[in-house]
């Protein structure tokens, strides 16, 4: 009897011990061995997000990946995003990041010249998930640049040249709306009221602004080519 009984006890060590080990291996052991910037798309499944991981030899493991994957129901909570898996996480931290849409930031930058919706749409484009096409028809929607207060003309006027900081899904709607927002702050009362006192509406600030830029990149000559003007 108390062989049969150390028999048992020592079987439910072994048991538990395996089980833990397995557990941990799976859901918490550190499976990444670099940091890695991973784009989920709305088509995406999780082999298709595994592959993705295993074709940089981001994964140390794959196969305990593939069977938290399964475990956690991984398929049916994949949510559309730009993710930075950072080096030394588990398999369940990057289930989690991508099933809770915990997306990185990242910078859009509008700088130097920027001539037409076209190269602005390129810009864009680059940053989001929509592809240029797409972005250029929101650029171009007479009843949306209508309800921000602009025109096909005065639409350019809105998108200052600034380092923004968004998301990888933001649609290009709401990223006019986000320039709207950063206009408008822009013009203060302050603004305004320096504007009005030289007789010009922001709108016209800015495009004698955008004038001056394009004559000359010396920032010296700035102030006396805006005089001539």
């Amino acid at each position: 009897m108390k062989k049969t009984i150390i028999y048992l006890i020592s079987a439910l060590l072994i048991s538990s011990f395996y089980i833990s080990y397995r557990v941990y291996s799976i859901f918490i052991k550190p499976n990444t061995n670099r940091e890695f910037v991973l784009y989920v798309y709305p088509n995406h499944n999780s082999d298709s997000i595994i592959n993705n991981l295993l074709k940089d030899s981001t994964i140390i493991n794959r196969r305990t990946l593939r069977t938290a994957s399964s475990i956690l129901k991984f398929d049916f909570k994949i949510k559309p995003g730009r993710y930075i898996i950072k080096e030394g996480v588990s398999n369940k931290n990057i289930i989690d990041i991508i099933s809770r849409g915990l997306q990185t930031p990242h910078n859009l930058v509008l700088s130097g010249n920027i001539r037409t919706l076209d190269r602005l749409s390129s810009i864009i484009s680059t940053r989001i998930m929509e592809d240029s096409l797409s972005v250029l028809k929101t650029l171009t929607d007479s009843t949306l640049i209508h309800e921000l207060g602009f025109d096909k003309y005065t639409i350019r006027a809105m998108f200052l040249l600034n380092t923004y900081e968004i998301y990888w899904t933001s649609s290009s709607t709401e990223i006019l709306r986000r320039f709207k927002r950063e206009y408008d702050n822009f013009w203060t009362n302050k603004r305004l009221e320096q504007a009005k006192a030289l007789n010009l509406t922001p709108i016209e600030v800015i495009t004698l602004a955008s004038i001056v830029s394009e004559e000359s990149n010396l920032s010296f000559e700035h102030p006396i080519i805006a005089g001539v003007y």
